[in-house]
């Protein structure tokens, strides 16, 4: 069901949420850091009356860099996804907000100016996939979307494989983001 809601996507402008008082730049180039789409995403959530934990911002980020790549061909993210024991992770957000644990996030993640980078309100197609992914995941637990981001033969289950946890991570690739995400699109609209 939740993956039909996603399939369903069509691009279509949504309005951008209030930014608080905080020193924001605003990236308007694609691909976006990690930091931005983090901070765009803990706006959303905030919007909506909800907390984030680091756990389940590292997978919502991962799954819209995945529907991003599924419906544009070009990767969201500027940064490599990371394959970790316990599920796919951004190590620049990982390690910006490592400090909260597996509490609800305060704050934005801050570039290294200081500023809390966010994903250019002009930039409809990809405030709309943030949108998405929130509406269809959002509602869901940290576990829930931990569990949905390590799906047997999905991105993070095939590069695990190739690895046997011999290192701390290991990159997945883009196209094996692609790839799956395609799939998983495909499987829906059929």
């Amino acid at each position: 069901m939740l993956l039909t809601r996603l399939a369903r996507f069509v691009y279509r402008g949504r309005k951008t949420v209030r930014r608080n008082r905080v020193n924001r730049s605003v990236e308007s180039q694609k691909p976006y850091s990690a930091k931005a789409v983090a901070n765009s995403l803990l706006e959303l959530a905030r919007k909506n009356g909800e907390n984030l934990t680091p756990m389940k911002l590292q997978k919502l980020i991962y799954f819209a860099h995945g529907w991003h790549l599924a419906f544009t061909g070009k990767p969201l993210l500027n940064e490599q996804v990371e394959a970790w024991q316990w599920g796919p992770v951004i190590p620049s957000v990982y390690h910006s907000l490592k400090q909260f644990g597996p509490g609800p996030i305060e704050g934005l993640c801050m570039d290294e100016l200081g500023n809390a980078p966010v994903v250019a309100a002009e930039d409809q197609d990809t405030q709309h996939i943030l949108s998405e992914v929130w509406r269809v995941y959002g509602h869901l637990t940290a576990m829930q979307v931990s569990n949905l981001s390590h799906q047997e033969h999905g991105p993070w289950d095939l590069a695990n494989k190739g690895n046997q946890f011999q290192s701390k991570s290991w990159p997945i690739q883009n196209e094996t983001i692609r790839d799956h995400y395609k799939s998983l699109l495909e499987k829906r609209k059929g």
